[in-house]
């Protein structure tokens, strides 16, 4: 007489979220920066604020060098005070320029970082949460 045991089916392992296709990734992603209301970082009011921070720094840097020839053409003191002015606002508009241009290229870039980190804390989260229902519960407790 042989005991057969019955087949016990081991239960089968639900294999992990499959990853996406990076062109799949790269699609949800630009959707769901849409959906976050994220201005893109090629915004036109961002860019002119760039583009006018450059101009700033270039005028800064030109205006001592504009002063230093009319100090240097002349030998009156007080075209020469001028000149000194003339100098050191340039300096100011300069350094007035890099902050304009670094703290809105700075701006876009961390925006887009911070969608960026938001997608994927997102996917994270999904992989994450899909572990837990890829686990098969089962209660066999004995009922009494």
């Amino acid at each position: 007489m042989s005991h057969a045991q019955p087949d016990v089916a081991a239960p089968a392992a639900a294999p992990g979220p499959i990853p996406a296709a990076s062109g799949e990734r790269a699609q949800r992603f630009a959707r769901d920066l849409d959906a976050l209301t994220v201005a893109d970082p090629a915004a036109k009011r961002s860019q002119l604020w760039i583009r006018l921070g450059i101009t700033a720094m270039v005028v800064g840097v030109a205006l001592p060098i504009i002063a230093y020839f009319l100090s240097h053409n002349t030998s009156d003191p007080l075209v020469q005070r001028d000149a000194i002015i003339l100098a050191l606002t340039g300096i100011a508009v300069a350094i007035v320029g890099s902050v304009v241009f670094l703290r809105f290229s700075l701006t876009n870039f961390l925006r887009f970082w911070l969608a960026r980190q938001a997608f994927d804390m997102g996917v994270l989260s999904e992989r994450l949460g899909g572990r837990g229902r890829d686990v098969e519960q089962t209660t066999d407790l004995p009922v009494r």
